[in-house]
């Protein structure tokens, strides 16, 4: 089974509207924004399904891949990440990537 869920964040487009007139779509809406971790954490804790996967709404990610991380998904896969950047070299200057090195194995000691 499939449960598809939009949570509407505060918005002020059509989104509410578009989203009932989608057969099976079970909506969400915020009265007021709680930003992108409130959208997340509504939608996470209202989903009933043993997999949970999400797409954001703006486009960021193309929709069409979302299938291909389900099956990986339930092929026993304990989790599936989709990158958009995935095989592609990184462009951070080398002076931030040795401080996330830095910092992240500070960290590691706290």
């Amino acid at each position: 089974d499939l449960e598809l869920i939009v949570v509407d964040d505060g918005s002020s487009d059509r989104t509410a509207e578009i989203a009932e007139s989608i057969t099976g779509v079970r909506l969400i809406q915020h009265t007021k924004n709680k930003g992108y971790g409130g959208a997340l954490k509504t939608g996470f804790v209202s989903a009933k399904g043993e997999l949970i996967g999400f797409l954001d709404a703006d486009g960021t990610y193309p929709p069409e891949y979302f299938p291909k991380l389900c099956v990986a998904a339930m092929d026993g896969a304990d989790l599936v990440i989709g990158s958009r950047r995935a095989g592609e070299k990184s462009h951070m200057p080398i002076t931030r990537r040795l401080g996330n090195f830095i910092f992240a194995n500070l960290l590691t000691l706290v």
